[in-house]
């Protein structure tokens, strides 16, 4: 049996996204990367949060076992983050007016990864 190989973009907001988030008096870090997470044994990209209640209650090994706080979610559901996914949203990338591919949704820089099939 021969494998082949087939390609799929993605937003690099997919990959890796920062955000600061106000909340009171005070400001927290978003991020969405393959190293900041708590570590769960398997490399991954997910999200993770410089508040107390991240730290503390979201997370396999926390108290509440939360997977997101309130920062991360608001985050996520702003239009600053694209998150454009080929094989998960669908769609065709664009391309900017120089012909490069970009972003379906944002028009930012997109990325492709190879998938064994």
């Amino acid at each position: 049996m021969s494998l082949s190989t087939e390609y799929y973009y993605h937003c690099l907001t997919a990959e890796r996204y920062s955000s600061e988030v106000a909340s009171g008096d005070k400001t927290y870090r978003v991020l969405l990367d393959d190293r900041s997470h708590k570590y769960t044994g398997e490399v991954d990209f997910d999200w993770s949060c410089t508040c107390p209640d991240y730290k503390f209650n979201c997370g396999p090994d926390s108290r509440k076992n939360r997977r997101y706080c309130k920062h991360i979610k608001q985050v996520q559901s702003s239009d600053d983050y694209c998150g454009w996914m080929q094989y998960e949203s669908g769609g065709e990338v664009a391309h900017d007016d120089e012909g490069e591919p970009c972003c379906p949704e944002c028009g930012g820089p997109v990325t492709s990864t190879g998938w064994a099939v």
